[in-house]
């Protein structure tokens, strides 16, 4: 957590459990996040991008992402799209929201970090293997 003033990009992948609580592996990283000596600007050289894993029938509906989000932008990070809230109540599940929102999330890389000449992106349908971090 301590690293994350340093990032120039970090994608989140946020979930709502039980009734509107983060999950476990996240309480130390929230606890960081709402620190009073965190100055305001401590986050102005990161972009983000967060997408929500969530189940509409709780009233709570991906309350974790949305304050994540709300959180990182107070402490002046910068969105590079907007958030995705995945919903387990979709007839597809997450994946109604995940696939277009992934689409939009490579076009902004790509408008910020182009390819180097001579490489391609990947078929959309390629499997991409996820580095996840602990914070």
């Amino acid at each position: 957590a301590m690293q994350l003033p340093s990032e120039g990009l970090v994608i989140f992948v946020a979930s709502t459990t039980g009734q509107g609580e983060c999950p476990d592996n996240m309480k130390g990283f929230w606890r960081f996040l709402l620190r009073k000596s965190l100055p305001r600007d401590s986050l102005s050289r990161t972009r983000i991008a967060v997408f929500g894993l969530g189940d509409s029938s709780y009233p709570k509906f991906n309350i974790v992402a949305k304050k994540l989000v709300r959180r990182l932008v107070e402490l002046g990070a910068i969105e590079v799209l907007p958030r995705g809230l995945g919903d387990d109540q979709h007839p597809t599940g997450v994946d109604a929201v995940l696939t277009p929102w992934v689409a939009k999330c490579w076009q902004a890389l790509r408008e910020m970090y182009p390819l180097p000449e001579g490489l391609v992106d990947p078929e959309p349908d390629a499997v991409l293997e996820l580095v996840l971090t602990r914070w």
